[in-house]
């Protein structure tokens, strides 16, 4: 990360802060927030640390306790003087829903219910309890519409793990349902 020497004795530097987070992506798989500048400095035999924020300030006019950096530095590219902001995107004549409509996905019939249950069928036939995304692969829909499907007619999967892998499966549990549902032919 970029240092710089701070006037007042110490050195700016940049660093990622990580927030624990168990749903935040990027501590979790990049390098975590920021970078964000620290002022750091030796004082009583140990680096003292104190959080400056995203922008260090250009003016000499500060108190003294805000960091200041002088002109004849060279800037780090996070870095940024008082630049005017961007110019705003030209706006479009139409929104796009007025122009022409969205496209929409068709809309599910019973039949992908059928070849779901049908193929979740085959694979409880071989022994294997399919995830959702499995059978969804195999009747050729996204998994959450077709899961969707699968709830309202009352075949509902269940989260499970197996060998170590936590996923949404069509139990065993569920084969009577399902071959309720093929042979009598309710398929709504």
């Amino acid at each position: 990360m970029k240092s710089i020497k701070a006037p007042e004795g110490g050195v700016y530097r940049q660093e990622f802060y990580k927030c624990n987070k168990e749903r935040c992506k990027k501590c979790r798989d990049g390098p975590g927030h920021g970078p964000y500048w620290a002022l750091f400095w030796w004082e009583d035999g140990k680096t003292r640390k104190k959080y400056i924020g995203k922008n260090l300030l250009l003016t000499k006019d500060t108190p003294e306790e805000e960091p200041v950096l002088t002109k004849d530095e060279p800037l780090p590219k996070t870095l940024t003087e008082d630049t005017p902001p961007p110019e705003p995107l030209p706006k479009t004549q139409k929104r796009l829903t007025e122009d022409k409509s969205l496209p929409k996905t068709s809309t599910p019939t019973g039949e992908e219910i059928k070849r779901a249950l049908e193929a979740i069928r085959g694979f409880h036939a071989r022994g294997i309890e399919p995830t959702a995304a499995e059978v969804a692969e195999a009747v050729g829909m996204e998994s959450r519409p077709l899961g969707r499907l699968m709830a309202a007619a009352g075949i509902q999967a269940v989260n499970c793990h197996r060998g170590g892998v936590k996923a949404r499966r069509y139990v065993f549990e569920l084969r009577e349902r399902i071959e309720e549902r093929l042979v009598a032919g309710k398929i709504s």
